[in-house]
């Protein structure tokens, strides 16, 4: 029986078909396009995208600078057009972006398999590609728009080859070199359009296509010198790396998971061979895509071996999409049984469904580093000079930013949080949350030592199930009840001592928050005596200090720190 979405005897009847395919392409893109960006919801900038902001974002600097040794000329354009039309609010946009370069991505997949197995292959490959939650580094994170214009470039190069025209020619040219002009990809790119080339006799006088974009990039690595991420030590772990690495590929295609990835893998790799091993002519395609797939795990294993990662996300995307072209031209002329189409429709639902799931999580763990990058930042805008220009309010998720530059960007683009106003509206914990990172960028701390003290007492906010009594320029309070705690009003620039701990006390800190933190600033031994000390700032609200003590202490004013 024919396949569907091929063409039939009619060609209306075919043409009609095509367009269902297209129709359902489209529909599914809207809807699963808008689901990302939904799953994306309060989402910031996130890790290497500091680069980009920090360091280029006036005029044209940093254009042909290298990215961790990639050639980033493209993505670095994009991201200077968005700073000029948008600045660094709505991050939405930023995120549109990605998420229609993904789009490009599976359209330009759709045609290419449309054209070796017919439309309905086409349909399912397209519809696992929209849905790869395995990758959602890739999907969710416009920064690896790097990644997406590389392959989409590699995929429009592919398909310009097929015209075998010298407007092919030119065309593929260009898009080679936006590949490369992109990112590392490019380099895998070359290597699948070199070995298509070269296996077939008739075509090698085309190899103009990979060699003159890849003589521009050789000109552009000599001027720059790029720092190499290659390392001799990696290469004993080259094959094994890349044999996790694509099954991990088809794990995610799959929706399977890394080890029926395995298996699969396995069972693929015996069908390529029986598809290389036909008499007759080299499907030179394929051999392209298996040199295109080889280079681009073998690069990235050359590199990162040894930070055994071959599973993670964001090398995901791009092996996916090689699994599903090799897959197309292995299975080239197959026609499938009515029963076949109904398994492989389930096989595709049951892929989109894991992988759907894989993003919520993804995004949710990507939320949960956003909310933290937003409170320290929030800190860092409400602090001002008060912050050292060197501290990093954030090292985990973005170990890029320091105070001194990041009060730059702000200042010539507008706060990529919306300023600290608005991470203070979303409540809950998050302005619990700013008091923990302003504590943590000023330096605020407890100290061992009994300081200097004189002057007022400290000003009393809240005794509670204790009473505090002044004395001289000291408050003793005594707990009466289980649960006692005093909180004392500290402003910015002034410390307190606490004195004569009769049994062990716990201190919090608040600001800008009605509550304090559930992890202590620090706690004071028995028979102790500590300072706690705030930094000068500009913010016109004081900190307050609860200390929470077993058995009565004295807290006296200090010495301005």
């Amino acid at each position: 029986m024919a396949e569907p979405g091929a063409a039939s005897a009619h060609p209306r009847d075919g043409a009609s078909v095509d367009r269902a395919a297209i129709a359902a392409l489209v529909c599914l893109a809207v809807v699963l396009g808008g689901w990302i960006m939904y799953e994306g919801r309060g989402l910031i900038f996130f890790f290497d995208s500091w680069d980009f902001l920090l360091y280029r974002h006036d005029g044209l600097d940093g254009l042909f600078d290298p990215h961790n040794g990639h050639f980033s000329l493209v993505p670095v354009v994009v991201f200077k057009l968005l700073f000029a039309t948008v600045g660094l609010e709505p991050y939405w946009v930023y995120r549109l972006a990605g998420v229609l370069a993904h789009v490009l991505c599976v359209g330009l997949l759709f045609t290419l398999v449309c054209r070796r197995q017919g439309s309905g292959m086409a349909l399912a490959a397209a519809a696992v590609l929209l849905a790869l939650g395995a990758a959602w580094q890739v999907i969710l994170w416009p920064f690896e728009i790097s990644f997406m214009v590389s392959i989409a470039a590699g995929l429009g190069a592919l398909l310009a080859l097929d015209s075998r025209s010298r407007r092919g020619n030119v065309v593929a040219a260009a898009l080679v070199l936006v590949a490369l002009s992109s990112s590392g990809l490019g380099l895998a790119v070359v290597a699948g359009v070199l070995a298509e080339l070269l296996v077939s006799p008739s075509r090698r006088r085309r190899l103009v296509v990979a060699i003159a974009p890849l003589a521009v990039y050789a000109v552009w690595y000599l001027a720059q010198s790029p720092d190499s991420d290659a390392k001799i030590g990696n290469l004993d772990a080259v094959p094994g790396y890349v044999a996790d690495a694509a099954a991990g590929a088809v794990g995610a295609v799959s929706g399977l998971g890394v080890e029926w990835g395995r298996v699969l893998l396995a069972l693929g790799a015996m069908v390529v061979i029986a598809r290389l091993a036909v008499p007759g002519r080299v499907p030179a395609r394929l051999v392209g895509l298996l040199a295109m797939g080889s280079a681009y795990w073998a690069l990235i294993a050359v590199a990162r071996a040894d930070l055994d990662e071959p599973l993670a996300s964001r090398y995901v995307y791009f092996g996916a999409v090689i699994v599903l072209l090799v897959a197309a031209e292995a299975v080239r002329r197959v026609k499938l049984a009515p029963r076949g189409w109904m398994l492989l429709a389930a096989a595709v639902g049951a892929s989109m469904l894991s992988n759907l799931g894989d993003l919520r999580a993804g995004a949710n763990g990507l939320r949960g580093e956003t909310n933290k990058l937003r409170a320290a930042l929030a800190a860092v805008e409400l602090a001002g000079d008060a912050v050292p220009a060197t501290t990093r309010p954030e090292a985990t998720a973005a170990p890029q930013i320091t105070a001194g530059p990041y009060r730059e960007l702000v200042a010539d683009l507008g706060s990529p949080i919306g300023g600290p106003a608005n991470v203070l509206d979303d409540g809950g914990l998050t302005p619990v949350a700013v008091d923990s990172a302003l504590g943590r960028v000023l330096g605020v701390g407890v100290a061992p030592g009994d300081g200097a003290s004189g002057g007022e007492p400290p000003s009393v906010v809240a005794a509670i199930n204790g009473r505090a009594r002044v004395r001289g320029s000291c408050l003793h309070y005594t707990p009466v009840e289980p649960g006692a705690a005093l909180d004392v009003r500290l402003g910015a620039g002034r410390s307190i001592v606490l004195r004569d701990v009769r049994a062990p006390a716990q201190l919090r800190l608040r600001r800008m928050a009605a509550d304090f933190a559930s992890e202590p600033l620090g706690t004071v031994d028995v028979g102790a005596a500590v300072t706690v000390a705030t930094p000068p700032d500009q913010i016109a609200r004081p900190w307050v200090l609860r200390i929470s003590p077993a058995g009565p202490l004295r807290a006296c004013a200090g010495a301005a720190p």
